[in-house]
């Protein structure tokens, strides 16, 4: 009977000492509880270890043990998403780096296509275009110069060039804009080129030419007027310097 008293009382304390949780720390609880049942015959045990894997499936079964809910300072739910509080979606963290990790597995293994897919179905169509970049250096590092090349015809463009209005407008910024997108684009042609042509390859060097794109410049019919009167052309400059680089080193 003493014994029975005894359980009771401590199964009180532990219902109270859970009941003062916050719903933060019930939340983490349980999704502890699940990712021990999820993971107790599985190789991988975390979403980050499945990933590191390319486990992409496992890694989708373990996010349902995280709760899709943002948390308030004192641990309270939140339906809403602040700057102050944006970090403190565990569901949202972990889906984030599944799809970042699947866009980037699928680019670099030549399903462009399924990758712009997975990107646009989650919800996360800029992932697909953020994910290039570090794709092409690890490609470049390999020397795989070809599906580098494939990668890059897959590049999308936000802005358009507008050639009603000076290359300089910040109010009708559109071709601010394009020239930005249009810097990033040719950065990685650059390294593409800088490679080969450390590499004495003549034959990549001459393929990164015609990919280099156009940057919006003011039109010097139009340069004395006022900036809102301005026009603006394309000039492909970044060709321009870079068929000088092939010349300087004798290509």
């Amino acid at each position: 009977m003493k014994n029975i008293k005894q359980i009771s009382i401590l199964f009180l304390i532990s219902l109270m000492l859970f009941s003062c949780k916050s719903e933060q720390e019930k939340d983490e609880a349980e999704t502890k509880d699940c990712m021990e049942a999820k993971t107790e015959n599985e190789k991988f045990k975390s979403v980050e270890e499945a990933l590191a894997n390319y486990d992409f499936l496992t890694a989708r079964k373990y996010l349902s043990c995280y709760p899709n809910t943002y948390y308030l300072s004192d641990g309270r739910r939140e339906s809403s998403i602040y700057d102050w509080n944006k970090n403190t979606n565990k569901y949202v963290e972990k889906f984030t780096l599944i799809v970042k990790a699947e866009v980037s597995y699928l680019i670099a293994n030549g399903e462009t296509v399924k990758a712009q897919n997975v990107a646009s179905e989650s919800g996360m169509e800029e992932e697909y275009q953020k994910a290039i970049p570090n794709v092409i250096n690890t490609l470049m590092g390999k020397r795989e110069y070809e599906s580098v090349f494939s990668i890059l015809t897959t590049w999308k463009f936000e802005t358009s060039f507008n050639p009603d209005v000076s290359a300089n407008d910040d109010y009708y910024s559109s071709n601010l804009k394009y020239n930005e997108e249009a810097q990033k684009y040719n950065d990685i042609i650059d390294n593409v080129l800088k490679a080969a042509i450390l590499n004495d390859d003549s034959k990549t060097a001459k393929k990164c030419l015609p990919l280099y794109v156009p940057f919006a410049i003011t039109d010097p019919k139009t340069a004395k007027k006022e900036e809102r009167e301005q026009k603006s052309i394309l000039k492909n400059e970044a060709r321009i310097a870079a068929k000088q680089k092939m010349a300087e080193s004798g290509m």
